[in-house]
Protein backbone atom coordinates (compact mmCIF):
# COMPACT_ATOMS: atom_id res chain seq x y z
CA UNK A 1 0.00 0.00 0.00
CA UNK A 2 1.49 3.35 -1.07
CA UNK A 3 1.50 6.00 1.64
CA UNK A 4 0.28 9.13 -0.09
CA UNK A 5 -1.16 12.50 0.82
CA UNK A 6 -3.99 14.64 -0.61
CA UNK A 7 -3.84 16.98 -3.56
CA UNK A 8 -4.53 20.63 -2.84
CA UNK A 9 -7.79 21.97 -4.33
CA UNK A 10 -5.80 23.81 -7.02
CA UNK A 11 -3.85 20.67 -7.92
CA UNK A 12 -7.07 18.68 -8.16
CA UNK A 13 -8.65 21.34 -10.39
CA UNK A 14 -5.72 21.35 -12.82
CA UNK A 15 -5.49 17.55 -12.92
CA UNK A 16 -9.25 17.24 -13.43
CA UNK A 17 -9.15 19.78 -16.26
CA UNK A 18 -6.43 17.85 -18.08
CA UNK A 19 -6.12 14.14 -17.34
CA UNK A 20 -9.63 13.44 -16.04
CA UNK A 21 -11.20 15.49 -18.84
CA UNK A 22 -9.11 13.68 -21.49
CA UNK A 23 -7.43 16.98 -22.42
CA UNK A 24 -3.74 16.07 -21.84
CA UNK A 25 -2.48 19.34 -23.35
CA UNK A 26 -4.11 21.42 -20.62
CA UNK A 27 -1.78 22.71 -17.86
CA UNK A 28 1.39 21.40 -19.47
CA UNK A 29 4.29 23.70 -18.63
CA UNK A 30 7.14 23.97 -21.13
CA UNK A 31 10.24 25.82 -19.97
CA UNK A 32 12.58 26.68 -22.87
CA UNK A 33 16.20 27.57 -22.07
CA UNK A 34 18.52 28.89 -24.77
CA UNK A 35 22.20 28.26 -24.01
CA UNK A 36 24.58 30.29 -26.18
CA UNK A 37 27.85 29.25 -24.57
CA UNK A 38 27.92 25.46 -24.72
CA UNK A 39 26.84 22.36 -26.57
CA UNK A 40 25.16 20.66 -23.62
CA UNK A 41 26.31 17.14 -22.83
CA UNK A 42 23.29 14.82 -22.73
CA UNK A 43 24.89 12.33 -20.33
CA UNK A 44 25.91 14.98 -17.81
CA UNK A 45 22.52 16.65 -18.09
CA UNK A 46 20.78 13.31 -17.49
CA UNK A 47 22.85 12.82 -14.34
CA UNK A 48 22.14 16.38 -13.18
CA UNK A 49 18.36 15.85 -13.48
CA UNK A 50 18.63 12.47 -11.76
CA UNK A 51 20.51 14.04 -8.84
CA UNK A 52 18.03 16.93 -8.71
CA UNK A 53 15.13 14.48 -8.50
CA UNK A 54 16.87 12.60 -5.73
CA UNK A 55 17.24 15.80 -3.72
CA UNK A 56 13.68 17.11 -4.23
CA UNK A 57 10.71 14.80 -3.51
CA UNK A 58 8.33 17.05 -5.47
CA UNK A 59 10.13 16.09 -8.68
CA UNK A 60 9.37 12.44 -7.92
CA UNK A 61 5.70 12.98 -7.18
CA UNK A 62 3.04 11.11 -9.12
CA UNK A 63 -0.73 11.03 -8.75
CA UNK A 64 -2.58 7.86 -7.79
CA UNK A 65 -6.14 6.77 -7.12
CA UNK A 66 -7.32 5.15 -3.89
CA UNK A 67 -9.78 2.30 -3.40
CA UNK A 68 -12.68 4.76 -3.13
CA UNK A 69 -11.63 6.74 -6.18
CA UNK A 70 -9.96 9.50 -4.19
CA UNK A 71 -6.84 11.07 -5.69
CA UNK A 72 -3.58 11.28 -3.81
CA UNK A 73 0.07 11.99 -4.56
CA UNK A 74 3.27 10.37 -3.40
CA UNK A 75 6.99 10.48 -4.08
CA UNK A 76 8.41 7.50 -5.95
CA UNK A 77 11.94 6.17 -5.86
CA UNK A 78 14.41 7.93 -8.12
CA UNK A 79 14.29 6.74 -11.73
CA UNK A 80 16.77 7.42 -14.56
CA UNK A 81 16.18 10.50 -16.68
CA UNK A 82 16.69 10.08 -20.42
CA UNK A 83 16.72 13.44 -22.23
CA UNK A 84 15.65 13.37 -25.86
CA UNK A 85 18.51 14.80 -27.95
CA UNK A 86 18.40 16.08 -31.53
CA UNK A 87 21.14 17.63 -33.63
CA UNK A 88 19.89 20.75 -35.43
CA UNK A 89 23.30 22.15 -36.32
CA UNK A 90 22.49 21.87 -40.02
CA UNK A 91 19.47 24.17 -39.64
CA UNK A 92 19.58 27.91 -40.20
CA UNK A 93 18.00 30.15 -37.49
CA UNK A 94 14.59 30.20 -39.19
CA UNK A 95 14.56 26.41 -39.53
CA UNK A 96 15.55 26.03 -35.85
CA UNK A 97 12.70 28.32 -34.82
CA UNK A 98 10.20 26.33 -36.88
CA UNK A 99 11.54 22.98 -35.63
CA UNK A 100 11.30 24.15 -32.03
CA UNK A 101 7.72 25.29 -32.49
CA UNK A 102 6.76 21.96 -34.07
CA UNK A 103 8.36 20.11 -31.18
CA UNK A 104 6.58 22.24 -28.57
CA UNK A 105 3.23 21.74 -30.29
CA UNK A 106 3.69 17.96 -30.51
CA UNK A 107 5.08 17.74 -26.98
CA UNK A 108 2.09 19.63 -25.56
CA UNK A 109 -0.44 17.63 -27.56
CA UNK A 110 0.88 14.35 -26.13
CA UNK A 111 0.65 15.65 -22.57
CA UNK A 112 2.42 14.13 -19.59
CA UNK A 113 1.18 11.17 -17.60
CA UNK A 114 1.24 12.40 -14.01
CA UNK A 115 0.65 8.85 -12.73
CA UNK A 116 4.05 7.54 -13.85
CA UNK A 117 7.58 8.55 -12.88
CA UNK A 118 9.27 10.62 -13.97
CA UNK A 119 6.32 12.96 -14.47
CA UNK A 120 8.40 15.33 -16.56
CA UNK A 121 10.46 15.29 -19.75
CA UNK A 122 13.74 16.90 -20.77
CA UNK A 123 14.79 17.49 -24.38
CA UNK A 124 18.06 18.85 -25.78
CA UNK A 125 18.59 20.40 -29.19
CA UNK A 126 22.04 21.31 -30.49
CA UNK A 127 21.80 24.30 -32.80
CA UNK A 128 25.51 25.10 -33.20
CA UNK A 129 29.01 24.21 -32.00
CA UNK A 130 28.35 26.10 -28.76
CA UNK A 131 24.58 26.64 -28.87
CA UNK A 132 21.86 24.48 -27.34
CA UNK A 133 18.21 24.57 -26.39
CA UNK A 134 16.83 22.73 -23.37
CA UNK A 135 13.09 22.10 -23.00
CA UNK A 136 11.69 20.97 -19.66
CA UNK A 137 8.04 19.82 -19.79
CA UNK A 138 5.88 18.88 -16.80
CA UNK A 139 2.28 19.00 -15.54
CA UNK A 140 1.58 22.22 -13.66
CA UNK A 141 -0.49 20.19 -11.18
CA UNK A 142 2.73 18.80 -9.70
CA UNK A 143 4.97 21.89 -9.56
CA UNK A 144 4.30 25.42 -8.35
CA UNK A 145 5.32 28.36 -10.51
CA UNK A 146 7.76 29.73 -7.94
CA UNK A 147 9.78 26.48 -8.09
CA UNK A 148 10.75 26.68 -11.76
CA UNK A 149 13.65 29.16 -11.58
CA UNK A 150 15.33 27.77 -8.42
CA UNK A 151 15.21 24.23 -9.79
CA UNK A 152 16.67 25.31 -13.12
CA UNK A 153 19.43 27.21 -11.34
CA UNK A 154 20.23 24.12 -9.31
CA UNK A 155 20.17 21.64 -12.18
CA UNK A 156 22.56 23.79 -14.21
CA UNK A 157 24.76 24.17 -11.13
CA UNK A 158 24.84 20.40 -10.74
CA UNK A 159 25.54 20.03 -14.47
CA UNK A 160 28.50 22.40 -14.20
CA UNK A 161 29.93 20.43 -11.26
CA UNK A 162 29.53 17.12 -13.11
CA UNK A 163 31.29 18.49 -16.19
CA UNK A 164 34.12 19.73 -13.96
CA UNK A 165 34.41 16.33 -12.27
CA UNK A 166 33.43 17.79 -8.91
CA UNK A 167 30.91 16.83 -6.25
CA UNK A 168 27.83 18.95 -5.63
CA UNK A 169 28.83 21.16 -2.73
CA UNK A 170 25.50 22.62 -1.65
CA UNK A 171 23.49 21.05 1.14
CA UNK A 172 20.88 18.56 -0.05
CA UNK A 173 17.20 19.17 0.57
CA UNK A 174 15.98 18.21 4.06
CA UNK A 175 14.29 14.85 4.53
CA UNK A 176 11.17 16.62 5.80
CA UNK A 177 8.93 17.28 2.78
CA UNK A 178 7.55 20.78 3.38
CA UNK A 179 5.06 20.49 0.52
CA UNK A 180 3.62 17.27 1.93
CA UNK A 181 3.04 18.97 5.28
CA UNK A 182 1.35 21.87 3.49
CA UNK A 183 -0.99 19.52 1.59
CA UNK A 184 -1.96 17.67 4.75
CA UNK A 185 -2.64 20.94 6.58
CA UNK A 186 -4.82 22.24 3.75
CA UNK A 187 -6.77 18.96 3.66
CA UNK A 188 -7.35 19.17 7.42
CA UNK A 189 -8.90 22.64 7.18
CA UNK A 190 -12.64 23.16 7.45
CA UNK A 191 -13.63 24.36 3.98
CA UNK A 192 -17.33 24.67 4.83
CA UNK A 193 -17.30 28.49 5.31
CA UNK A 194 -15.62 28.97 1.93
CA UNK A 195 -17.97 26.57 0.19
CA UNK A 196 -20.98 28.33 1.70
CA UNK A 197 -19.64 31.74 0.69
CA UNK A 198 -19.08 30.84 -2.95
CA UNK A 199 -22.28 28.83 -3.19
CA UNK A 200 -24.15 31.96 -2.15
CA UNK A 201 -22.06 34.33 -4.29
CA UNK A 202 -22.44 32.19 -7.42
CA UNK A 203 -26.05 31.18 -6.85
CA UNK A 204 -27.92 31.10 -10.15
CA UNK A 205 -24.79 31.60 -12.26
CA UNK A 206 -23.97 29.14 -15.01
CA UNK A 207 -21.69 29.21 -18.03
CA UNK A 208 -19.24 31.98 -18.85
CA UNK A 209 -21.51 35.01 -18.68
CA UNK A 210 -19.98 37.72 -16.53
CA UNK A 211 -16.40 36.45 -16.71
CA UNK A 212 -13.72 39.01 -17.53
CA UNK A 213 -11.97 38.44 -20.85
CA UNK A 214 -8.16 38.67 -20.91
CA UNK A 215 -6.98 42.02 -22.26
CA UNK A 216 -10.42 43.62 -22.08
CA UNK A 217 -10.50 46.78 -19.87
CA UNK A 218 -12.64 46.37 -16.78
CA UNK A 219 -15.52 48.75 -16.11
CA UNK A 220 -14.69 51.32 -13.45
CA UNK A 221 -17.16 49.67 -11.07
CA UNK A 222 -15.22 46.38 -11.21
CA UNK A 223 -11.68 47.70 -10.69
Amino acid sequence: MVAGYPLTPLQYSMYASSALAKRPWEYVEQIVVHVSSEKLDSGAMAQAWFDLSKAHPALRNVIGEGAQGELFQHATSVVPIHPEAQDWQGYDPAECKDALQRFLDQDRAVGIDATKAPAFRVALFWTGPSDSILVWSFPHSLLDGRAFAPLLDEVFGRYKQIMAGQEWGAAEAPVDDVFERHCRQVAAMDHTPGEDHFAQSLSGWEGSAGLLEPGVPQPASRK
